[in-house]
């Protein structure tokens, strides 16, 4: 074995050594560009090699569909998810609280947690239901604790919540799961990657990007993010069909794992929005891609996943984690 090595040794050629070397530097250098710092006016710094995706950092103005409106300071100095509950009300997370202001951006009360909230929902009552890594909690409007529970099993990471008809709806990163619970806590339903003899594709969650919400249908969406899509679930697993595709193009969703975060329209369409290159866009309730929300030029160069949110009206409110705020876009046709 020893004079074996010694001959491969022997025979090493330093130029497939370089060779090796420029593949694997070529390599990073294409999963850099995904992800990159970008220049001024949201277009990608130059880099040797990168990527030319100046055509999908601009946006045709043909294709916005919205307009910026205003912008609500958090009062947080972290800001990790947002909701929007009865009256228009906007509930954002962070700081191991939950921050609650009028349609307006008019801040009225703070809403203490035991932990920093990774997702949330808010009821038809007003309570306001805040995902931790495994434990939801329950709060009445005015901030009192009205109810808790675990996620059963082991390594929970709640990254989604969904309160509709009595029951709450949770997405699982850690136990790589879908949850239905009753209000108080009981778990009616779960479906996940470790479900033996599961028909429905794997899901392909390679980071805490996990989204869903319940369609106007009675089904539940839920992304796909690894696979670019979002699919319509019930609540025991079966998937109906999905949507989507794997592009840098605006009809499709780019980078490893998107879209990030989704919300759905009064109209039953989708709001989605992705990371790495910041996009979010608009979409009927088949996906069809209807138009653009905003790009990298108006959300700025931070390729950080942005949480959103719609309102009874259509307008969807975006966190923004660079200035801790929320950014509202109104319907381009409609005034503020």
């Amino acid at each position: 074995m020893q004079d074996e090595a010694r001959g491969l040794l022997s025979r090493w050629n330093p130029w497939i050594g370089l060779a090796v070397a420029g593949s694997v530097a070529g390599i990073l250098v294409v999963l850099w560009s995904e992800f990159a710092p970008q220049g001024e006016e949201g277009a990608p710094a130059p880099q040797p090699f990168a990527y030319e995706t100046g055509e999908f950092t601009r946006v045709d103005p043909a294709l916005l569909r919205y307009r910026p409106a205003q912008r609500i300071d958090s009062r947080l100095q972290q800001t990790t998810a947002i909701a929007v509950g009865p009256e228009d009300r906007i509930f954002v997370g962070g700081d191991r609280s939950v921050h609650v202001h009028a349609r307006d951006g008019t801040f009225e009360r703070a809403l203490a947690c035991s932990g920093t909230p990774r997702c949330l929902d808010v009821g038809a009552d007003g309570a306001v239901y805040v995902g931790l890594d495994a434990r939801v909690e329950v709060y009445e409007p005015e901030g009192v604790l009205r109810r808790a529970w675990d996620v059963p099993g082991t390594g929970s990471r709640l990254t989604s919540l969904d309160w509709c008809a009595a029951r709450v709806h949770a997405a699982d990163y850690g136990q790589q799961a879908v949850w239905t619970f009753r209000e108080t806590g009981e778990t009616i339903a779960r479906f996940g990657n470790r479900d033996a003899g599961r028909k429905a594709p794997p899901f392909a969650i390679p980071s805490p990007y996990f989204d869903l919400a319940m369609g106007l249908d009675g089904r539940l969406r839920v992304v796909n993010p690894g696979k670019h899509w979002i699919g319509a679930f019930s609540v025991e697993g079966q998937l109906d069909f999905t949507w989507g595709e794997s592009s840098f193009r605006w009809e499709g969703f780019s980078g490893c794992c998107n879209p990030a975060h989704f919300a759905l329209l009064p109209d039953g369409g989708f709001v989605t929005s992705e990371k790495g290159l910041p996009r979010l866009k608009v979409h009927g309730r088949d996906g069809k891609f209807l138009g653009v929300v905003a790009g990298p030029e108006s959300l700025g160069e931070d390729p950080s996943a942005r949480d959103v949110a719609v309102d009874s009206t259509g307008r969807v409110l975006v966190l923004d984690p660079a200035t801790r705020s929320v950014r509202v876009y109104a319907p381009a046709e409609t005034k503020k």
